[in-house]
Parts: C-alpha cells; structure tokens; sequence
C-alpha cells in the first residue's frame, strides 16, 4: 500500500510538473507550432517575414500581431523585460507617396511637441514606400528598467504598422520591415 501511494504521488508530481511547465511556455511551444507550417504571414498582397523567435497571432478583425518571444534586451532590470511588437493592420484605401510624407510630417510634428526628437526611417516593398516616424532613443526615467520604443510606420500599398520595441530589439523589427514583399 505504501509504494502504491509513493508511485502515485511521483505520477502526479510529474504531471503537475508537465502541466506548469507547458502552460508557463505556451507562448513558446505555440510559436513553435505555427512556424511549423508557416515563415510568414500574409497582409492582402504583401508577404511579412515572420522570425523563429517571433509569435503570430490572427485577431479577429484580419489585423495580425507579432511579438518576439525573446529579447536582445540585456540590461539590468527590476521589472521582466518588453518583447518587442508589431502591430500590422491594412487600409482598404492606398496612399500616395505625397500623402504617406504628409502623416509621417504629422506624426514627427506632434513629437517635436512633446518634446521628443523625432526619428524618420523607410523602405521600399517592391512597389510601395513604407515611412517609420517614431522618437530617438527613450531614457529609462532614472531607473534600470529600459524603456520601449513606439513607431507608427504607414505604406502607400495600404500597409500600416505599429511598433513598440527597445533599443536593442529594433535590428530584428527593421529586418522583418525590410523583407516585405509583394505576393508574386
């Protein structure tokens, strides 16, 4: 009776065990699951490369959102460190290249007014610009803590995205921005 009991309470403990394990890496283990099947995701006519370290989500609406699983984010922390996000949404009406300059003027302007310098960057995705504002580098506040980074990219193909990343996360989202392209 006593070793039936042993073996039943290390067969729950490796269960219980299994099941924590699972659920604290699900992210992970789910992120896994998908690029099994896929490298990237599909926004109307465009294909966004979708890293091994990045987890793809569906929302309901069509809008997709990506979140790196991981961090190059090294700095000492109190608080567990942002991974990075991106935000990929699709505008039924394209811009023009004038109009794409226009908004990333606005959203620089409203920056300067903040007081934050405003940081402009882009590409080109095969047939379409796509403009980054978002502010230089975010100070930690006085604290150990690194504060994320939030830019607003639009495209003239449709293409809007939003980022949020640390400093030391932005090489990664510029690379996944740069390997958009066109659906063949």
């Amino acid at each position: 009776m006593g070793r039936l009991r042993i073996k039943i309470s290390a067969f729950l403990l490796v269960v219980l065990t299994a099941t924590w394990v699972v659920y604290h890496n699900h992210i992970w283990i789910r992120g896994w699951m998908w690029h099994l099947q896929h490298d990237a995701i599909v926004m109307e006519n465009y294909i966004i490369p979708v890293p091994t370290n990045w987890y793809a989500q569906i929302l309901e609406n069509g809008d997709q959102l990506l979140i790196r699983v991981d961090t190059d984010d090294k700095s000492p922390a109190t608080q567990p460190h942002v991974h990075a996000k991106l935000f990929v949404h699709w505008s039924p009406t394209p811009l023009s290249d004038e109009e794409v300059r226009d908004i990333a003027s606005l959203d620089a302007a409203h920056l300067e007014q903040r007081g934050v310098n405003p940081v402009l960057w882009g590409m080109n995705a095969n047939d379409a610009t796509i403009t980054c504002v978002g502010p230089d580098e975010l100070g930690s506040g006085g604290g150990h803590d690194v504060e994320p980074i939030s830019s607003h990219c639009v495209g003239s193909n449709g293409l809007n995205i939003s980022i949020t990343a640390t400093k030391a996360d932005m090489q990664q989202v510029r690379e996944i921005l740069s390997g958009i392209r066109k659906k063949p």
